[in-house]
C-alpha cells in the first residue's frame, strides 16, 4: 500500500466514525422529541421544545458530514457532536424522570426542572451555532432551517404557568404546615389531578404512592437525607386524603413531627444538624456549616441576609433536643418497619429492611428488640439467600451476639430458643473470622458451650457441639478449652458422649471435636489415655468395616461417624506419642483400618492410610534401631534384647512361639505390638489407593508405602514388596493423572525402586514415555531428569539439569 493510500484510509476511517456519530445525535433527536410531545405539565413550552428537535433531526438527515468535516476539522467536528450529543441526552433524562416519577414530586420541583430545560436548550443553541452551517456550501433552504432552529431555541422559555406555580406552592404549604386535614388534602389533589388531566381516584393515589416509596428509597440509599425527608413529607400528605388506607406499619409521623423536620434541615448545608447553634439574629444552622460561612468573609445571616452585630454563636438547647426526640421516634418507627420486611418473601423489600436494621441493632436497646421479635432464624436465614445482602444480616447477627447479654444466658428455659441462639452463632463463624475469633475468646462463652454437652435436651448438647467444632476447624490452635479442672471434665464428657451416646451425629461430631484438641498438650494425652475415647474409636472402625462388608451401603452418617473417629485416632498414632500408640498395638486394630483403605470414603482412605504411616514410621524406627544394637551386641539374642530394652515398641509378640518370617525385617516383626504394612498386607491396598485421584488420597498413601523405604539395610527387601504387589504400575499411574505434589513423592518412590529392584522391559518402557512428558512440568523437571539419567535416558550433561 503506497503512503497516499494509507492516507486516505486512514481518513476513510475518520469519516466513518464521524458518521456513526452523527447518527447517533439523529436518533437522540427522534428519541427526544417523541418522549416530549407527551409531557401533561407546562405542555405548550415542551411541545415547541418538541417542535424544534424535530426539525433538527430533518436538518441533520439532509446534511452530509463530509462537508462539515472538510470545512470545520474532524477534531472540531467531533467535539462538537458528542457535546451536542451529551446535552441531548441530558434533556432526554429530565424529561423521562419527570414522566416516570412521581407528578407530585414533579409539580413541587417543577421550577427547578423548568429552569434546567431553559439552561439547556440554550447551550443546545449554541452548540448548533458552532458548526457555522450558514458559511457552507449547502442549500438555502437548510440555512434557512438551520437559522429558524437557532432562533426558535434561543427564544423559548420554560416559565411555570401561574397555576403551576399556584399548585406547587400549595403542596409546600401542605407538607410544613403545623395542621392538616381531609377536606383540603382532596381539594389539592383535585387541583393536582386537573392539571395533569386525570381524575382523583384510588389507582392514582396508589401509584403515586408507589413512585413516592421508591424514589425516598432511592434517595436514602444515596444518603440524601433532605429529599428523602421531604418524599416522606409527600406521602403523609397523599394518606392524608384517606383516599387509600395507610398499611398498618407505614410511616406514622404525627403533625407535630411533621411541622419540625423543616426546621431540622441546616439551610447552609441542607442536612439535618447535629449541633445547631443560633446565630445573633435568632436562626439557627450546623455549628461546623455556619462556621464555615463567616470565615469566608461574610457577616450576615444566610437566612434573612440581615447584617449581624456579633458573630458569636449560641447552642441551641431545645432544637438539639427536639431533633434528637424526633430521631428516636425516627428509628422507632424505622425498626417497627423493618420487622415486617424482613419477614417477608420480598427480597427487595426484605434487603432494605436488613439495611435499616443494620444500622438500628448498632444501639444495645434495639438489638435487645430484634431478639424480643424472634428475628434470629430470619437473620440466619438471609445468609443462605445469595439475592439478599448477607453483609447486613451479618452484620445484625454480630450486633445480637455483641449486645444481648440477656439473650447470651443460654440458661433459658426454652430449649427452641437456646437452639436458635447457638445457630446464630455457627452461622456468623461460618461467615465472618471476626465472630469466630470473638467466640473462641471469651472465656464465659467457651465455659458455658461445654457446659452445655451436659445438657439434659439433646439438641441443645448437639448445637452446642456443632459450635465447639465450628469455631476449632482449620484453627491452628485447635478447640478453645476451659481452664482446669473443668477442661479434664470437658474432655471425659467427649469421650463418653463419643463412647455412649445412641445417636450418630452426635457421637461423629465429639470424635470430630477430640481430633481437633490442641496436638501439643501433654495433660490432653494422659487425659485421653486413661478414657475410653480409643476404645470407642476402635469399635467405630470396626462396626464400620463389618457394615462395609455387609449388604447395605453405609449411611451418610455412619461415613461421617467414619472418617471423624479416623481423624481422631491419628493423635494415637503420632510417633510423638508412644504411650498412646501402645494402646493402638493393644487393640489389634490393624485388619479394620486396612479393610477401610478397599471399602472406606475418600476422606476415610487418607485418613486410614495417614495414621498407617505413622504407625509404619514408629516401627521402621525401632527395627532400625534395634538392627544397629543387635549388631553392636553381636551374639546378643533377639529375647535377651528385648528383656534389656522392655520400653522399645519392638516388632516382635509378648511370646516367640510360632513367629513368621516377615520379608523385609525378619522375624523381628509381628502386628500385635507394633505394626509392619508388609506383614499386616496393607502394600496392596495403599497401592490400589493410588487410584484415587481425589485431593489427598494418594499423597496420604505414598507417604505410608515411603516409610518402608526409610531403614537402608531394608532398601532392596522392601522395594522388592513393593515391586511384586504391581506397585511399579500404581505409581506410573499418579504420574500420569496425580496432583503436582502426588506426583514429586512417587518420583522419590520411584526412584529408589529402580535403585534397589528390577522392573520389567514393558514397564521401563512405559515410565520412559510418562517421565519424558512430564519434562514439561517446570516444578518436576529436574527430578525426572535425575531419575532419566539414572535410566541412562538422559546424558550426563543434559541441560535439564
Amino acid at each position: 500500500m503506497s503512503s497516499m493510500d494509507y492516507r486516505f484510509g486512514i481518513e476513510d476511517v475518520g469519516v466513518a466514525i464521524l458518521q456513526e456519530l452523527w447518527n447517533r445525535v439523529a436518533l437522540q433527536t427522534v428519541e427526544l422529541a417523541k418522549e416530549t410531545r407527551d409531557v401533561v405539565l407546562e405542555k405548550d413550552s415542551f411541545r415547541e421544545f418538541s417542535r424544534s428537535v424535530s426539525e433538527l433531526n430533518t436538518l441533520l438527515q439532509a446534511l452530509n458530514v463530509r462537508k462539515i468535516e472538510a470545512a470545520m476539522g474532524s477534531e472540531f467536528t467531533k467535539a462538537a457532536l458528542e457535546k451536542l450529543n451529551g446535552q441531548l441526552r441530558k434533556a432526554l433524562k429530565i424529561i423521562k424522570d419527570c414522566k416516570s416519577g412521581s407528578r407530585l414530586r414533579f409539580l413541587l420541583h417543577s421550577h427547578s426542572v423548568l429552569s434546567q430545560m431553559q439552561a439547556l436548550v440554550k447551550e443546545i443553541a449554541a452548540t448548533i451555532s458552532s458548526f457555522q452551517l450558514i458559511n457552507l456550501d449547502i442549500a438555502v433552504n437548510l440555512k434557512s432551517m438551520n437559522n429558524q432552529i437557532i432562533n426558535n431555541l434561543n427564544l423559548m422559555e420554560f416559565r411555570m404557568a401561574a397555576a403551576t406555580e399556584t399548585i406547587a406552592s400549595e403542596i409546600q404549604n401542605s407538607i410544613t404546615q403545623s395542621s392538616r386535614n381531609r377536606e383540603n388534602a382532596v381539594k389539592l389533589l383535585e387541583k393536582i389531578a386537573e392539571a395533569v388531566g386525570v381524575n382523583v381516584n384510588a389507582a392514582l393515589v396508589q401509584n403515586e404512592l408507589a413512585l413516592l416509596k421508591q424514589e425516598k428509597q432511592e434517595m436514602e440509599v444515596q444518603k440524601k437525607q433532605a429529599e428523602a425527608l421531604q418524599l416522606s413529607q409527600l406521602i403523609q400528605l397523599l394518606y392524608s386524603a384517606e383516599i387509600v388506607s395507610r398499611p398498618q406499619n407505614e410511616e406514622t409521623y404525627t403533625y407535630l413531627n411533621q411541622y419540625l423536620i423543616g426546621s431540622f434541615i441546616c439551610p447552609l448545608c441542607n442536612e439535618m444538624m447535629l449541633d445547631p447553634v443560633a446565630v445573633f439574629c435568632g436562626h439557627s444552622f450546623e455549628r461546623k456549616a455556619i462556621q464555615q460561612y463567616f470565615n469566608s468573609g461574610k457577616k450576615n445571616c444566610p437566612s434573612c441576609r440581615e447584617e449581624l452585630q456579633s458573630l458569636e454563636l449560641t447552642p441551641n438547647v431545645n432544637l438539639r433536643s427536639s431533633i434528637e426526640e424526633w430521631k428516636k421516634r425516627d428509628m422507632d418507627w424505622k425498626f417497627q418497619a423493618a420487622v415486617p420486611g424482613i419477614n417477608s418473601n420480598d427480597h427487595l423489600r426484605k434487603n432494605k429492611a436488613l439495611e435499616d436494621m443494620q444500622v438500628l441493632v448498632e444501639i444495645p436497646q434495639y438489638a435487645a428488640k430484634a431478639a424480643e421479635e424472634g428475628l434470629i432464624p430470619k437473620f440466619v436465614e438471609s445468609l443462605k439467600d445469595t439475592r439478599l445482602n448477607t453483609r447486613a444480616a451479618v452484620k445484625c447477627l454480630y450486633c445480637l451476639a455483641k449486645y444481648c447479654d440477656d439473650q447470651k444466658v443460654v440458661a433459658n428455659s426454652d430449649p427452641k430458643f437456646r437452639i436458635q441462639f447457638l445457630h446464630l452463632l455457627i452461622e456468623l463463624s461460618n461467615k465472618s473470622k471476626t465472630a469466630q475469633n470473638l467466640i473462641r475468646s471469651n472465656t464465659d462463652a467457651v465455659n458455658h458451650l461445654f457446659s452445655c454437652l451436659d445438657s439434659d435436651q439433646p439438641s441443645v448438647r448437639i448445637w452446642a457441639m456443632k459450635l465447639i467444632q465450628c469455631v476449632s476447624e482449620g484453627h491452628p490452635d485447635g478447640v478453645p478449652l476451659p481452664s482446669s479442672p473443668v477442661k479434664q471434665t470437658a474432655i471425659n464428657t467427649l469421650a463418653s458422649i463419643l463412647t455412649y451416646s445412641p445417636d450418630f451425629e452426635e457421637r461423629s461430631i465429639a470424635a470430630g471435636i477430640i481430633s481437633q484438641l490442641p496436638k501439643d498438650d501433654i495433660d490432653i494425652d494422659e487425659i485421653l489415655r486413661k478414657s475410653d475415647a480409643l476404645k470407642a474409636i476402635h469399635e467405630v472402625i470396626c462396626s464400620s468395616d463389618e457394615e462395609f462388608g455387609g449388604i447395605g451401603a453405609p449411611t451418610n452418617q455412619d461415613k461421617s461417624l467414619l472418617e471423624n473417629a479416623l481423624a481422631a485416632l491419628l493423635r494415637f498414632t503420632e510417633p510423638s506419642k508412644p504411650e498412646l500408640q501402645r494402646q493402638v498395638g493393644e487393640l489389634e486394630l490393624y485388619p479394620s483400618l486396612v479393610r477401610v483403605l478397599s471399602s472406606g470414603s475418600s476422606l476415610a482412605k487418607q485418613r486410614t492410610a495417614i495414621a498407617l504411616a505413622q504407625l509404619s514410621r514408629s516401627t521402621s524406627l525401632s527395627v532400625s534401631d534395634a538392627s544397629i544394637r543387635a549388631e553392636q551386641a553381636n551374639s546378643i539374642p533377639l529375647l535377651h534384647m528385648m528383656k534389656l530394652f522392655p520400653d522399645m515398641s519392638w516388632c516382635c509378640s509378648a511370646s516367640t512361639e510360632n513367629e513368621i518370617s516377615c520379608p523385609v525385617h525378619g522375624v523381628a516383626c509381628s502386628q500385635r505390638h507394633t505394626f509392619c504394612l508388609v506383614k499386616a498386607d496393607a502394600v496392596r491396598p495403599l497401592l490400589q489407593t493410588l487410584s484415587d485421584t481425589n485431593s489427598g488420597v494418594a499423597e496420604a498413601a505414598l507417604m505410608a508405602l515411603e516409610t518402608l523405604l526409610e531403614d537402608h539395610s531394608t532398601l532392596s527387601h522392601a522395594t522388592a514388596a513393593i515391586v511384586d504387589s504391581q506397585g511399579v504400575v500404581a505409581i506410573l499411574q499418579v504420574l500420569e493423572k496425580g496432583s503436582i505434589s502426588a506426583k514429586t513423592t512417587a518420583l522419590d518412590l520411584f526412584h529408589k525402586i529402580l535403585n534397589h529392584s528390577q522392573i520389567s522391559d514393558p514397564l521401563f518402557q512405559r515410565s520412559e514415555g510418562i517421565l519424558i512428558q512430564l519434562l514439561h512440568e517446570d516444578a518436576l523437571r529436574k527430578k525426572v531428569a535425575l531419575v532419566l539419567k539414572q535410566m541412562n535416558v538422559l546424558p550426563e550433561q543434559s541441560s535439564y539439569f
